[in-house]
């Protein structure tokens, strides 16, 4: 029965980090979903705004580059790709990744683990979803192209997935080398 308990035990504490994350995560979520709308960002409002015009801004000239790359043409206007068949997708705030930015940058900021390792791994983070957003940016254009007709499913469900995978494949980096205390193959101090 000691046995049958200490290992319900340890099995718990394997979960705790799981449900700090999954709780932190929601936290920020949520706290972000109120701040954007009944506040509108206060009391940073037009930083806010410049911020995620900049990025909306870098987000096109990436994913246009991707584009390009891959062999598609189309015409680019204020942020705008237009395809030759009338098709097109506008790269606007909300598009610019902010909320998933600040999400990445809060959770490893808040979760436990040293500054040292944390210097480094934020910048990181935020690149690696930088590159996810590029990506669901992309897919979702080559989606609007082949297959218009699942363009707000891809966008809304398929694509938005990229970015929590991301982020909870970064936790569980973060988590494994980090965190975890008595991994053998864990980053020593």
């Amino acid at each position: 029965m000691i046995n049958d308990v200490q290992s319900a035990l340890k099995k718990l504490k394997s979960l705790k980090g799981i449900f700090l994350f999954i709780i932190i995560t929601l936290i920020i979520h949520y706290s972000f979903r109120y701040w954007a709308n009944p506040l509108h960002f206060y009391p940073f409002a037009e930083q806010v705004q410049q911020l995620r015009q900049l990025l909306a801004d870098i987000a096109f000239q990436h994913t246009t580059a991707v584009l390009h790359f891959l062999g598609f043409t189309f015409t680019e206007q204020n942020n705008t790709l237009t395809y030759a068949d009338g098709s097109w997708l506008a790269i606007n705030k909300s598009c610019s990744g902010f909320k998933q930015l600040l999400q990445a940058l809060l959770l490893f900021v808040l979760y436990p683990g040293k500054l040292k390792h944390k210097l480094w791994f934020i910048p990181m983070a935020l690149l690696l979803m930088h590159i996810a957003n590029i990506i669901r940016l992309t897919g979702v254009s080559i989606t609007l192209f082949y297959y218009g007709h699942l363009w707000e499913f891809s966008h809304d469900y398929v694509f938005r997935f990229v970015f929590y995978l991301i982020l909870f494949l970064l936790w569980v980096w973060w988590e494994e080398q980090f965190n975890n205390k008595g991994k053998k193959n864990r980053v020593e101090d």
